[in-house]
């Protein structure tokens, strides 16, 4: 395992039951309120169309700081409504300076659905 994965490996082992556990009321939110996008249906567009997943993010480890003014609301709804299918979120907030609340965030402002990115080890 190359130094950076083992680097983040061991931090996630750390932060992982707090992470667990809001992840789970998250779900048992979504759940109660029947929220479901289908990503199957969404990307599933025919020979036409492009099903276009667009990734909003902040940061990365090899990159850096991508976009210092980031809105990840504004930057999610630029791409539902220019035709992406599903938007894929980073949430990892050491490396990707992601936060998982941006999941919510997000799934409320736009009609597409909503992936959650980020390194998740069990």
């Amino acid at each position: 395992m190359s130094d950076k994965l083992a680097e983040i490996v061991s931090h996630k082992r750390q932060e992982i039951e707090p992470l667990i556990q809001r992840a789970e009321k998250l779900r048992y939110a979504a759940l109660e309120r029947n929220e479901f996008k289908s990503l199957a249906s969404a990307i599933n567009v025919g020979s036409d169309r492009l099903g276009l997943i667009a990734e909003v993010k902040k940061a990365s480890p090899s990159a850096g700081i991508i976009a210092e003014d980031f809105d990840p609301v504004s930057q999610a709804k630029k791409y539902a409504d220019a035709g992406a299918s599903a938007i894929s979120v980073l949430t990892d907030e050491k490396y990707f300076k992601g936060k998982l609340e941006y999941l919510t965030q997000i799934q409320h402002a736009v009609d597409v659905p909503v992936l959650r990115k980020d390194f998740i080890i069990h």
